[in-house]
């Protein structure tokens, strides 16, 4: 240790930096702020990473968006239901009139059919995209609330830093003086000697 060092601690005992006295109480308050903060901000990165590709899609190329959804369609039970016993009054009624298998016949079962299918498929769209709104929205709430503590991590730790800082150079600076101080005190000792 330098004579300074000595002279120090022997005329004004151990310096004890602030800094340091508050390292560990900053160091448990960091590890805490990860600890719950971090399961929020990784389900907001995975929230982001499943919507990312769909809000994609859907932007980019709505149309292969919808044939995406649409490929999946498989007509409902309730559909095969309405339409067989659509079919099978227009097939009695044609029997009946005497004009089954006719041209106007098999136009009319024709365009029966197309709008049964049509209204099945678009009951099935509105279910399905319902259903995927339903499932974004939710993404979103976790996108956001990961966000949110993201946003709560970042502005935490830098005021933890920020404070840290401060002490650091309060202590750096008291330790400066004390050293001013000590070199003071020693010319004036000097002084009386000369």
């Amino acid at each position: 240790m330098s004579i300074m060092g000595e002279l120090n601690k022997l005329l004004y005992g151990k310096h004890s930096n602030p800094a340091e006295k508050a390292q560990p109480y900053y160091d448990q308050a960091m590890q805490m702020e990860r600890q719950y903060y971090n399961p929020y901000i990784q389900q907001g990165q995975q929230a982001g990473g499943l919507m990312s590709p769909i809000y994609g899609g859907m932007a980019q190329d709505p149309v292969g968006h919808m044939n995406q959804l649409m490929s999946q369609y498989e007509p409902s039970e309730a559909y095969k239901a309405q339409h067989e016993e659509a079919m099978s009054a227009a097939r009695n009624a044609a029997a009946a009139g005497g004009y089954a298998g006719a041209p106007g016949d098999v136009k009319f079962q024709t365009q029966l059919t197309d709008k049964l299918l049509s209204q099945d498929m678009q009951q099935w769209l509105q279910n399905t995209m319902g259903i995927q709104g339903a499932g974004l929205q939710g993404e979103q709430h976790m996108y956001d609330t990961g966000f949110g503590a993201t946003r709560g991590l970042t502005g935490d730790l830098a005021n933890l830093y920020g404070t840290q800082g401060q002490l650091a150079f309060q202590g750096q600076r008291e330790k400066n003086k004390q050293n001013s101080d000590l070199v003071g005190s020693l010319l004036g000792l000097g002084s009386i000697f000369i």
